[in-house]
């Protein structure tokens, strides 16, 4: 290199040492500016993946609350729908059958109604629930130990329901029998009295209900009264007004009937009472006493207060 005077000056570049830590200097400016650059496109990157990944989230978290905010909506709308149904089931109940039925629609009724203020509550636990891991943990929370609250609630009222229900089912039950009962009884005595009308006298047939009745009562007598084993054969008189059925031995010819047993099973079917002044034991045919129809019981088949004896063998 030439100077000014034209004198030849040498350089640090031939001799290579002086710029060396220039350039280096130089060379790594170049890296740390690349580095910073590659650091700051790999920031900008990441904060845009963050960016649109916090976007995609919090769209999905929206569409998420949304879908259950319909769901639980629905399931109002769904709810309300059944209650009404159970309102009418209930109105129909009321009107049709009696208090069990309508007790079961009331039940069933309240049972919707709890599902429906459990999932109500629920959905304004997620509506006031903040935003965040711990928020929705605490809701998660509120929501299922209120859910827990009241399915206890709704246990106990459930229990107390299904002992209702089925003291309810067994008064109904015994007022059905009772109604029965009294039902067969009135018709058993609005045709025997039809019969009785329509017929006179030996005309009179005893019907199996009559034959029945009877057999049960002098059952019963001969349970409490005496010890009797054998056959026997039933006769059927008429005192008054009825027919009467009477017992005997089978190996014995009819005979006339205790008084014991006769007011036993008058009274047992429902007669007038057969009054008798004396009493004699069962069997004996000695001594007549006069019955309340006027007329003596004469032994054997025969007339008795005007009917006539129906003896039938019976083993």
């Amino acid at each position: 290199m030439l100077s000014s005077s034209g004198r030849k000056v040498a350089t640090t570049l031939s001799q290579g040492r002086s710029f060396g830590p220039v350039l280096q200097a130089g060379r790594q400016r170049k890296a740390a500016a690349i580095r910073l650059q590659c650091q700051l496109r790999r920031f900008f990157a990441r904060r845009e993946v963050d960016r649109r990944i916090s976007h995609a989230a919090q769209r999905i978290r929206a569409a998420t609350f949304i879908q259950r905010v319909y769901r639980a909506r629905a399931l109002q709308w769904s709810y309300a729908v059944k209650r009404a149904q159970l309102a009418r089931e209930r109105k129909i109940a009321k009107a049709k059958l009696g208090s069990s039925i309508k007790l079961q629609a009331t039940w069933r009724m309240k049972q919707a109604r709890y599902e429906v203020v459990v999932r109500r509550r629920a959905v304004s636990d997620i509506q006031r629930s903040t935003r965040g891991f711990l928020g929705r943990r605490r809701a998660a929370e509120r929501k299922h130990a209120l859910v827990t609250r009241i399915q206890r609630q709704y246990r106990r009222h459930r229990e107390r329901m299904v002992i209702l229900t089925a003291l309810l089912a067994m008064r109904a039950s015994r007022e059905k029998k009772e109604e029965r009962a009294r039902e067969v009884e009135r018709r058993f005595r609005a045709l025997e009295e039809q019969r009785l009308g329509n017929t006179s006298g030996s005309e009179a047939i005893a019907t199996p209900l009559d034959k029945r009745r009877a057999e049960r009562a002098h059952k019963r007598l001969l349970r409490s009264k005496t010890n009797l084993t054998t056959p026997v054969r039933w006769c059927c008189y008429q005192v008054k007004d009825r027919r009467l059925w009477v017992v005997t031995q089978q190996n014995q010819a009819p005979k006339k009937p205790d008084v014991a047993t006769t007011s036993f099973i008058a009274r047992s079917q429902g007669s007038a009472e057969v009054r008798t002044r004396r009493r004699w034991p069962f069997g004996h045919s000695s001594r007549k006493p006069i019955s309340s129809a006027g007329g003596r019981l004469g032994s054997g088949p025969g007339r008795i207060g005007g009917g006539q004896c129906r003896s039938q063998g019976i083993s």
